[in-house]
């Protein structure tokens, strides 16, 4: 390579792919190729069917760290904007991957990422366990969580999501296709954490530990083996082929769920913005799963916010204390943006207009109420 072609930037190789890449990992040839253009290349180590190499900032002057970071994660994965904390920037990240499974470990100065969820791997699932000695925040969906020392968290990676003051993790990336070709239920894969004690969860760790030793596969036969048990162990460790996960989900869990949904349905009813995703949000669920809950009631999310409405605007329109209230202004106090909209709604379920409903005088209520 021409001194010509080389920045700053270094590198290390620890290990080279032995068979041509899978096109559009983040390990393709292409890249590789733009990386051996655009930073200095050090090989070593035996030949492997495992790729894996080092970034480190350890000789860069400080003045280009964050430039450094910011470029690398980019091309690897997505945008990350960073936060830091000290005046010295240290960071060293390990990449590796093998049949379509992703490994990363970071080792930095303390930080908050800021992930922008439109990457290279947009549709894969990261599991990352936090390495920190305390723990650290995640925000992810409109909800923070806290992931304790072992713990780890879950993204869905089309979706942005933060680290706060983070200085360590070992996170797996996997292709979703793959996770849900072997669950049943796969809202279960969009949970935002899971706890240390975690069925299957310290399992999973310890096979990432062998990614990051010498004891990785070192044949194709052995390799697809290898991802094999990874994948039906992500499977388990998420709970989806559990009979306690199916159990829970039938029974006290979705029940507990579907309750917390009506209850925060019933205290933002007057918001034009509520809907299936914000009640999916506020649960820390992904919207399907909120379908899900009301599909066993034979009813929707969407379905239950219209009839709650309209039972608050029916019970107003027979009310003498709305007597002097317009229609449209019912309307509009119970959610409803359009007053066309409503009429027909309204009609469609009580089987009368607005005004006929203000004349009857709540004769009729017991039998038009939810």
């Amino acid at each position: 390579m021409s001194n010509g072609l080389k920045r700053e930037w270094r590198l290390t190789f620890i290990q080279t792919a032995l068979l041509p890449i899978v096109p559009g990992s983040p390990f393709s040839p292409a890249l590789v190729v733009h990386s051996c253009l655009t930073f200095e290349v050090v090989c070593a180590g035996p030949i492997r069917f495992m790729s894996r190499f080092l970034f480190s900032t350890d000789a860069l002057p400080q003045v280009s760290r964050a430039e450094a970071v910011h470029e690398f994660l980019e091309k690897m994965s997505e945008k990350v904007g960073l936060q830091r904390y000290t005046d010295d920037l240290n960071v060293r990240f390990l990449f590796g991957g093998f049949a379509g499974l992703h490994l990363f470990v970071a080792r930095n100065s303390l930080l908050t990422l800021e992930c922008n969820g439109k990457g290279r791997l947009s549709d894969h699932i990261s599991i990352a366990f936090n390495d920190s000695s305390g723990a650290r925040l995640t925000r992810y969906r409109g909800s923070e969580s806290v992931i304790e020392p072992n713990g780890a968290s879950v993204r869905l990676m089309e979706y942005p999501a933060a680290r706060l003051k983070t200085s360590g993790n070992t996170t797996i990336l996997f292709p979703a296709e793959e996770l849900f070709r072997r669950i049943k239920y796969k809202d279960s894969a969009f949970v935002p954490h899971l706890h240390r004690n975690a069925a299957g969860l310290q399992l999973l760790r310890r096979y990432l530990d062998i990614m990051k030793q010498d004891g990785a596969p070192t044949s194709r036969a052995e390799e697809q083996l290898f991802a094999n048990h990874v994948y039906d162990l992500l499977a388990f460790t998420l709970g989806a082929n559990a009979d306690t996960a199916e159990q829970a989900l039938r029974g006290g869990l979705r029940a507990a769920r579907l309750k917390a949904a009506k209850d925060y349905i019933a205290g933002h009813l007057l918001d034009p913005g509520l809907s299936n995703d914000a009640v999916a949000a506020h649960l820390n669920v992904s919207d399907r799963y909120v379908s899900m809950l009301f599909a066993a009631e034979d009813t929707s999310c969407k379905t239950h916010i219209d009839t709650q409405r309209l039972s608050k605007a029916y019970a107003m329109l027979a009310s003498p204390l709305s007597a002097r209230v317009k229609i449209i202004d019912v309307a509009y106090a119970c959610g409803f943006n359009d007053i066309t909209t409503f009429n027909r709604r309204f009609r469609a379920r009580y089987g009368m207009t607005p005004s006929d409903a203000r004349r009857t005088k709540g004769s009729n209520d017991t039998d038009l109420l939810c």
